[in-house]
C-alpha cells in the first residue's frame, strides 16, 4: 500500500477532511493510519498541539509527509491528553456567507 495514495484519497473526499485531521483530530488520523500500518508509531510537538504518525522512517500527516522537526515520541502518561483532542468539541465549521449579509453561517458538531 502506498501511503500517500492513501492520505491522498482520503483527503480529496472532501475539503473538510483536511481542516479536521489538522485542527483537534490529528491523533486520530494517526490511529486510522496504526489500523493499516501496525508498525505506525505517534509522534508529539515539543509545543504539544499535533500529533505525526512515523511509518518506516517517513513522517505523515494529513497533508502528506511531513518533516518531524520539534517533534518527539509520544509518551504513555500523554495518550490520555491526546485521546481527548477533538475537532467536533473544540471547533465550528463555517457552511459559507449568508446571502443577506455576508455574515460566516457556522454550526459546531
Amino acid at each position: 500500500m502506498d501511503i500517500l495514495n492513501i492520505i491522498n484519497a482520503l483527503r480529496d473526499t472532501d475539503r473538510a477532511i483536511e481542516v479536521i485531521y489538522m485542527h483537534g483530530s490529528c491523533y486520530r488520523f494517526h490511529l486510522f493510519l496504526k489500523k493499516l500500518f501496525p508498525q505506525a508509531k505517534p509522534l508529539i510537538s515539543n509545543d504539544k498541539d499535533h500529533i505525526i504518525t512515523e511509518i518506516n522512517g517517513q513522517y505523515f500527516d494529513i497533508t502528506g509527509e511531513v518533516e518531524a522537526i520539534d517533534y518527539r515520541p509520544l509518551e504513555l502518561d500523554e495518550i490520555e491528553m491526546v485521546q481527548n483532542w477533538s475537532f467536533s468539541k473544540s471547533r465550528l465549521l463555517s457552511l459559507g456567507d449568508c446571502p443577506s449579509c455576508d455574515e460566516p453561517i457556522l454550526t459546531g458538531f
